[in-house]
């Protein structure tokens, strides 16, 4: 990402959203692995027009599912043990994952995908 995009804060919600990726350069069929330094690998994906962002590694084993597929109903199927999650929610939805994934709140502004690193959150 381009040095020049600077940290997003929200006023309302009093959280920094960091630049992670322009929207162009996200398709449906492929989330992108992003790197922010001091975090660990990011997860980004397009489903239409919304974005979302979830932690990079799979919770069952050390597969990136960044290099995974984007299934119907939007969920990714981790590229190592087949297992999925919901893309929007970090949901374990088919063994063998069964730990959620971390998820970020997420803006877009100016053509440019954020989100709340610090605000990282976990379904039950």
């Amino acid at each position: 990402m381009n040095q020049g995009n600077k940290i997003l804060k929200d006023l309302e919600s009093g959280l920094e959203f960091t630049p992670l990726i322009v929207c162009g350069e996200l398709t449906e069929k492929k989330p992108k692995k992003v790197i922010v330094s001091g975090h660990p690998p990011l997860a980004v994906y397009r489903l239409e027009d919304a974005f979302f962002v979830t932690e990079d590694e799979c919770t069952h084993g050390n597969g990136s599912l960044s290099m995974g597929s984007i299934l119907e109903k939007g969920q990714i199927r981790c590229p190592v043990h087949r297992g999925t999650f919901d893309i929007r929610t970090g949901q374990a939805v088919q063994y063998p994952c069964t730990e959620p994934l971390m998820t970020f709140p997420v803006k877009v502004k100016d053509g440019i995908v954020y989100a709340a690193l610090e605000a990282g959150s976990l379904t039950d």
